[in-house]
């Protein structure tokens, strides 16, 4: 009986540390999708401006405010990932 509860405790802790890895391939992918969609976006955005007549341009300052912006969501993502990362690692334990 002892042996059988040890190996149901084995299995636990194997589907636990599969699931853990599962989830975190799929939020680095879901990462690397979207900073890809991000990075698309950002030289459409300076396609149109270049293609653009003077009187539409979106002034550089503003791109650069949107820039910036991206950049703070991205650090605050970031932030959040590492978080998770750490609550998830340490429910394994």
């Amino acid at each position: 009986r002892k042996h059988l509860f040890n190996q149901y405790k084995d299995i636990v802790t194997q589907s636990k540390s599969f699931f853990l890895n599962v989830r975190m391939t799929s939020a680095e992918e879901q990462q690397d999708k979207y900073k890809e969609i991000h990075d698309l976006e950002i030289k459409r955005m300076w396609l149109d401006r270049h293609i653009m007549n003077h009187q539409e341009k979106l002034p550089l300052i503003m791109i650069d405010l949107i820039n910036e912006r991206c950049h703070k969501i991205h650090e605050c993502i970031q932030c959040i990932y590492k978080f998770k990362i750490q609550s998830f690692l340490s429910s394994s334990i």
